[in-house]
């Protein structure tokens, strides 16, 4: 099966993504998307596979900037809950990530030879002060692409809706991990993927990798989810 991006479960019925990842329209999308959950490996046969049911993409324009980089994708059977598929923690809309706090990481991105992963990729990474960030992206555009330094506003390229993240050397997100969580110690899913630097790896002038984060569109997810659907919050 091809894989397009990761995700993170958060109700029975419930999984949130990254809007980028839905490349078409949500009507068109329902019919080519499905979502596998329950391994930590590519092709195994004993994975759940569900249908989707609906798709909602967060409206907010996104044609220079990353702003509102978030999806809810609606499966059509409910996930059982195991000790191998179980959801994240929403955090509420006031949860506040310091930085420097340690986060996990999971993707099935391509990998330090440029493969796609075969098995899910967790690391620890730390979070990142969003003016340290937004200073490190500057750096970055004006040495791989100068003209947007002076084009963007980099209040919008990474704004209060976005959370930093950083590993140590060799470790980033890349292609393929869109999508997929930040997730803190106590199952807290604080950040979606949503873009990186490259080249991947975090090498020396790379700016940290930034992420949807969650708790700023806890309203906006209330408000596409079933009440009678719970799911978990912090």
């Amino acid at each position: 099966m091809p894989f397009h991006c990761g995700g993170v479960i958060i109700s029975k019925y419930h999984v949130l993504t990254a809007a980028h990842c839905i490349l078409g329209s949500p009507e068109s999308e329902v019919n080519r998307i499905e979502v596998v959950a329950g391994s930590n490996k590519r092709d195994d046969p004993t994975s759940v596979v569900r249908k989707v049911e609906s798709i909602v993409v967060h409206d907010q324009p996104r044609l220079f900037y990353h702003t509102g980089d978030i999806a809810i994708i609606k499966v059509k059977e409910a996930f059982k809950f195991n000790h191998k598929i179980h959801p994240a923690i929403l955090p509420h809309h006031n949860y506040v990530v310091p930085p420097g706090t340690f986060v996990l990481v999971t993707g099935w991105g391509l990998t330090e030879d440029m493969y796609a992963a075969d098995s899910l990729r967790v690391i620890v990474m730390k979070t990142v002060d969003i003016e340290e960030c937004r200073k490190s992206w500057k750096q970055w555009f004006g040495k791989t692409v100068p003209f947007q330094k002076y084009i963007l506003d980099f209040n919008k390229v990474v704004d209060h809706s976005m959370i930093c993240i950083q590993g140590d050397k060799g470790q980033s997100i890349c292609a393929g991990d869109s999508g997929g969580p930040a997730v803190t110690s106590k199952g807290v899913v604080v950040g979606i993927v949503s873009f990186g630097s490259r080249p991947c790896g975090n090498m020396a002038g790379n700016a940290p990798d930034v992420y949807t984060r969650v708790a700023h569109y806890i309203p906006w997810i209330k408000k596409h989810m079933e009440p009678q659907i719970q799911a978990i919050q912090i």
